[in-house]
């Protein structure tokens, strides 16, 4: 008998967060994008284009994992600290239909209280891109992909 083996996807991607409240002000004030009526006081959900993007605050995800937190770290990280920690090697990509778009993503994202980390520029792949973190110090990559558009 053969073994089924899974479907080649991701349908959600939970992001640890310090501050709920303010990292959902971040992505729904800040970035614009919709929130879920299934949000409430310890989930927030965001439904984008074929995924869902879940905020789940950083000790109520360590014990739903059932692990403990890296260096058993409980405290509460300011926006400031989060995103002055070392690369922790994963970063989310918003791809785009041009530079254009790339450059006003980046202002919003500088201006809802995300860090510019690396200012967008041409890359040797051909594209186009930059790079800032969130108020929780997650890395998301803006980029424009002329040979593989959204």
């Amino acid at each position: 008998m053969a073994t089924r083996k899974p479907e080649p996807r991701v349908t959600l991607i939970s992001l640890s967060v310090n501050d709920l409240k303010a990292s959902t002000k971040f992505y729904h004030e800040g970035l614009g994008w919709a929130l879920s009526p299934r949000s409430d006081d310890e989930l927030s959900f965001f439904e984008l284009k074929n995924i869902w993007i879940a905020l789940f605050p950083k000790t109520a995800f360590a014990t739903d994992v059932k692990t403990e937190l890296h260096n058993g770290n409980t405290a509460k990280l300011s926006a400031q600290e989060a995103q002055n920690q070392p690369f922790n090697g994963i970063a989310l990509a918003h791809n785009v239909c041009s530079e254009a778009e790339v450059d006003e993503i980046m202002n919003i994202a500088e201006k809802a209280g995300g860090k510019i980390v690396s200012a967008a520029e041409k890359k040797f792949w051909g594209g186009y891109s930059g790079y800032f973190r969130d108020l929780d110090g997650h890395f998301w990559e803006v980029a424009y992909d002329p040979l593989s558009p959204p």
